[in-house]
């Protein structure tokens, strides 16, 4: 995805087509369905997210036809992110909730924890707090021994956001304040600062 990274989504495009017919020449449908994922991706930057997600059912439906199970993850993936995108939080948990569950069999505990991370903000769109802690809760308990200190902070400030948008200010204080004592020590410059606003915030909202 060369073309898409340069931000020349047309051009990209256009190869991309030209690639999927040659795919489905050979009748290589492992080839062609990876082509579709990489048009879904091409289009949701263009933020044509019906085109974005149409793509991604395509491979999908190819993943789920020959059986290649991490393609199906990642399908799954790029499907909720497309919903949410395009606004629909629901759509977005239902297969947020799939690609969990599908990283999960396969092991990649990276994946996973990133998936739960956007389940979170779904949950989150839909006023669900106590769900989008849990799935940010599990996505930090994921990444524990690989997450840097720095994504921690981001991570911290996100449980923070969460907690207080339900009303559990305690709980909100307390990663604020742990995202800020982390951002000082690693001298995280924005994570300070923006640890520092959300507690103003906090205390704004309890005033």
């Amino acid at each position: 995805m060369v073309h898409v990274d340069l931000h020349q989504y047309e051009h990209a495009v256009s190869h991309l087509k030209c690639a999927l017919e040659l795919a489905r020449a050979k009748r290589d449908r492992n080839e062609e369905g990876r082509i579709l994922g990489n048009l879904g991706i091409a289009f949701g930057r263009m933020g044509n997210f019906d085109q974005e997600s149409q793509f991604h059912a395509q491979a999908l439906a190819i993943s789920l036809e020959v059986g290649d199970k991490h393609a199906e993850a990642s399908d799954l993936a790029n499907l909720g992110a497309s919903y949410l995108s395009n606004g629909n939080a629901i759509a977005s948990v239902t297969y947020f909730v799939q690609a969990v569950s599908a990283f999960r069999e396969l092991g990649d505990v990276a994946s996973t924890s990133k998936t739960l991370e956007n389940l979170a903000q779904a949950y989150e769109r839909l006023g669900d707090f106590d769900s989008g802690l849990v799935a940010m809760h599990e996505s930090l308990e994921c990444s524990a021994d690989r997450q840097s200190e720095r994504e921690r902070v981001i991570s911290l400030l996100t449980l923070g956001s969460l907690a207080m948008s339900g009303k559990r200010y305690d709980e909100a204080r307390n990663h604020f304040e742990h995202a800020l004592a982390t951002a000082r020590r690693v001298k995280h410059l924005m994570g300070e600062v923006h640890a520092l606003v959300s507690l103003g915030s906090l205390y704004g909202e309890l005033a």
